[in-house]
């Protein structure tokens, strides 16, 4: 069943109401809980580092302050950038001729997303990615030399990756003819689905019979009752005017949210603790 029809109707249970049919639907119900479905999600998200919620990836460099000036005669990789007037992506492997005929023969690129750091204690950028909500870790961990302003990581390191908490929803509803690869979730008939063969999409039932898909949830299930209470918890005033059944929801948040954080742990190996100089001179 997807992730927000059975989280909407848990939370609108929990306060004594109907369940809605359909998402969409024309009830005051259901525009109530829209209203505020996404922010507590992404709110609820970014509150801790879920295992379910965790992506790896190598950031993107956008343009830093030690960008070089372009020299013929020179021999430039895919990635270098270099500054001709503008800034400049090199997308072919080549020993620098003119600049002009270069251009031409497409070995550069206009660097579009050039940007001067403003953070002066940094001299690297990079983008993060569309779907971030929170950072676990970063491989310049150990000396704590970089800094989120916007949606750009800033650090002294000229490679970053990184590990971060994504931006977990509903996903897009299957479609017929379309290339599917292994870990994609799909929405078919209000049920998610996980890839679990890399495929062109032909009949959906027919794909299921022959394990091309399987049923699974996107949310821990401790994870969905802590979403579907903070739910019921926000929206008991505006539907119930009920002040001590809000009490009681909030005792329940807290409890439940400490028990899935918890259990949330227990299921890999803790980080170990980095040292800075407050831990230093206590040992």
């Amino acid at each position: 069943m997807a992730a927000k029809f059975k989280i909407i109707n848990l939370a609108l249970r929990r306060l004594g109401q109907d369940p809605i049919i359909t998402i969409g639907e024309d009830t005051e119900n259901y525009r109530k809980v829209n209203d505020i479905y996404d922010p507590d999600r992404k709110s609820l998200l970014r509150l801790h580092p879920w295992s379910f919620n965790k992506k790896e990836t190598i950031l993107s460099r956008v343009i830093a302050l030690d960008t070089p000036t372009w020299a013929s005669s020179t021999a430039y990789a895919v990635g270098d950038y270099v500054i001709h007037t503008s800034s400049y992506k090199c997308l072919i492997a080549h020993t620098s001729g003119t600049f002009a005929d270069d251009l031409t023969a497409g070995k550069w690129v206009l660097a579009v997303d050039y940007e001067t750091p403003i953070l002066s204690d940094y001299l690297y950028i990079f983008q993060l990615p569309s779907d971030f909500l929170r950072l676990n870790k970063t491989s310049v961990e150990p000396d704590y030399s970089h800094k989120i302003k916007g949606r750009k990581l800033y650090s002294n390191s000229n490679a970053v990756s990184i590990e971060y908490g994504y931006n977990c929803k509903d996903p897009d509803a299957w479609v017929i003819s379309h290339a599917y690869t292994v870990g994609e979730y799909v929405l078919q008939s209000n049920t998610i689905y996980y890839c679990l063969t890399a495929h062109s999409s032909g009949v959906f039932i027919t794909d299921l019979a022959a394990d091309k898909w399987v049923e699974q949830d996107i949310y821990d299930a401790a994870f969905a009752d802590v979403f579907a209470t903070l739910l019921a918890y926000d929206l008991c005033m505006p539907i119930t005017k009920d002040a001590e059944l809000k009490k009681v929801l909030g005792d329940e948040l807290k409890l439940k949210l400490n028990m899935a954080k918890s259990l949330n742990g227990q299921e890999c190996t803790p980080d170990s603790p980095q040292m800075d100089e407050w831990l230093n001179s206590r040992i």
